[in-house]
């Protein structure tokens, strides 16, 4: 939990983002894409042709 103050000693806890981990992954993901001179949208492209070929629809319920 973090905390945070609010003016006169005021406090508020707040839970941490639960998509900060993965937007870290995402943000390495893109980096060492760039390397290899590929944007975002490239990345995006190659995660769409090769991993996202199964319907996952069914998993999510």
């Amino acid at each position: 939990m973090l905390e945070f103050r609010r003016g006169r000693g005021v406090s508020v806890l707040r839970a941490p983002d639960p998509h900060a981990a993965l937007i870290g992954h995402v943000r390495e993901l893109l980096e060492e894409a760039a390397r290899y001179g590929l944007r975002p949208l490239d990345v995006i492209d190659l995660i769409q042709t090769n991993f996202i070929q199964t319907d996952f629809s069914q998993d999510m319920s």
